[in-house]
């Protein structure tokens, strides 16, 4: 039960940095459709080497799932911290190029992220009673999109409402 609500916000994080991404994307350096097309295709690309990537460095350093869980974790927090950066440094989302860096790293840390959690799982399910956990496991993540993109909506809405009544 402790994985699936650890899994529930990882993946609730993995779902909404997509959405902030491109909305963010858009909004501020002004990418194109067909730009945005492209780090949709990156993404999931890097995404392969990231989980070929993070397999040699468990191989490398014998570490076991959960530990490449955390780090993985650990890595992926780096991400919107790095961005909100650029609110107030030189770097961090502030130039045009970083979209691609911000793109390559979520796509790094993105499959093998999903990966080291499938495979953990996996290690605590009983005997038996696969099917049980896994369809659990993949409606905890599905719940998950619905409530981060409604968070999404929500805020972005009450941002709206309360920026025009300080008018």
């Amino acid at each position: 039960m402790k994985f699936l609500i650890s899994w529930f916000l990882i993946s609730d994080g993995i779902n909404t940095i997509g959405p902030m991404a491109a909305l963010f994307a858009t909004s501020k350096f002004k990418l194109s459709e067909t730009q945005l097309i492209i780090v949709a295709i990156v993404v999931p690309l890097i995404a392969a080497i990231g989980v070929c990537v993070f397999y040699i460095i468990e191989r490398l350093f014998n570490l076991t799932s959960k530990t490449m869980v955390l780090i993985n974790t650990v890595w992926l927090a780096l991400l919107p911290i790095y961005s909100l950066l650029g609110f107030r440094l030189p770097f961090g989302m502030a130039n045009h190029w970083e979209i691609w860096l911000f793109a390559s790293y979520f796509g790094l840390s993105l499959g093998s992220v999903q990966a080291y959690c499938q495979t953990l799982f996996s290690s605590l399910i009983p005997s038996g009673h696969e099917n049980e956990f896994f369809s659990l496991y993949l409606t905890t993540a599905k719940v998950c999109v619905y409530i981060s993109l409604s968070l999404f909506f929500f805020s972005f809405l009450f941002s709206k409402f309360f920026f025009f009544f300080s008018l």
